[in-house]
């Protein structure tokens, strides 16, 4: 097995076999670890995928209902919201900009 800080220097003739391979050995290694993403995030992760810095735009998404969120205990401070709503909402092209 070779040194993992190790560098190699490849000289890509063709990139698109190149991203080609990556990926298939990507999706490889991913399959093999069965790397799975948490379903419900926090505000904070929800806010970083959204790249929306100002809570109360957040507030405001979440208002009109734009995605999904659940309160699983009794405290209104522990919300968690649904990646997978999240990331359609994205696809939406709903998010406007802040600026």
């Amino acid at each position: 097995m070779s040194d993992p800080g190790m560098k190699l220097n490849i000289e890509v003739t063709n990139p698109e076999v190149f991203e080609a391979i990556v990926r298939r050995v990507f999706n490889e290694i991913k399959e093999e670890q069965k790397i799975q993403l948490d379903p419900w995030i926090t505000q904070n992760e929800a806010m970083h995928l959204l790249r929306i810095k100002s809570k109360s735009t957040f507030l405001k998404y979440r208002d009109l209902k734009k995605f999904k969120y659940s309160k699983p205990m009794e405290s209104a401070k522990y919300i968690l919201y649904e990646r997978q709503s999240i990331l359609d909402f994205i696809k939406q092209g709903i998010v406007e900009d802040e600026g």
